[in-house]
């Protein structure tokens, strides 16, 4: 069976986009971070401030999350 790992999805406000996923959906917060780069460039981004969440179910150890 063929399953989906993580995707990426870029929005204009995370806050909105929590409400929907993570108040709506049911998701959960794993990772919440923010990281410093070159993303103006890369993502063609309004800053080089990039923050990252991953969500998925706290108790599915494979929810989506790498394990860095």
């Amino acid at each position: 069976m063929a399953i989906v790992h993580h995707t990426a999805v870029r929005v204009r406000n995370v806050e909105e986009s929590l409400r929907f996923w993570r108040d709506g959906m049911g998701f959960d917060v794993l990772m919440d971070h923010e990281f410093d780069g070159d993303w103006t460039t890369l993502l063609r981004a309004s800053s080089n401030s990039l923050r990252s969440l991953f969500l998925g179910r706290a108790e599915d150890r494979d929810s989506g999350i790498p394990n860095w």
